[in-house]
């Protein structure tokens, strides 16, 4: 399964629009959008090795203002007009009145993906099943996949 991350605009970006919340886009350059001071998780952790991918990809210089090893933390940080971040969307939390603008980031450039595996042969104890099947359930993946 896959999630899509979010790009959280405050409003000291000067890429961000008073009193629209969701945003295109095709209104920005992932170059422009990453040049922006950023709030990001501590190097090394999962979602930090994506966004240093594409850092390096696009041959970006970042101006890294605060890092936090908790992706909540960075989440609210931006929106109280840290700087910049991306985020995967279950960590989003939208408040009618917000202050920032959020962009859905295409799911080629960045995306979060779960999965489960065992090995085929492995006989699964009751437990083990209904791990998988609460990870289906809340991941809406189909059963058995081929």
């Amino acid at each position: 399964q896959s999630y899509s991350y979010y790009a959280i605009i405050p409003p000291m970006s000067p890429l961000y629009k008073a009193g629209i919340l969701y945003r295109p886009y095709e209104e920005f350059s992932i170059k422009d959008l990453l040049s922006n001071p950023l709030v990001l998780t501590s190097a090394g952790s999962a979602i930090r090795r994506q966004i240093d991918h594409i850092l390096q990809h696009y041959h970006i210089q970042p101006t890294i203002l605060m890092e936090s090893s908790n992706i909540y933390t960075v989440a609210e940080l931006a929106k109280q007009n840290l700087g910049v971040t991306l985020v995967p969307q279950h960590v989003l939390s939208v408040q009618p009145d917000a202050q920032y603008n959020l962009v859905e980031l295409p799911q080629k450039l960045i995306s979060l993906k779960y999965f489960i595996a065992h090995a085929a042969n492995k006989t699964l104890t009751a437990s083990e099943k209904g791990l998988i099947d609460s990870f289906m359930t809340l991941t809406n993946v189909p059963k058995k996949l081929t």
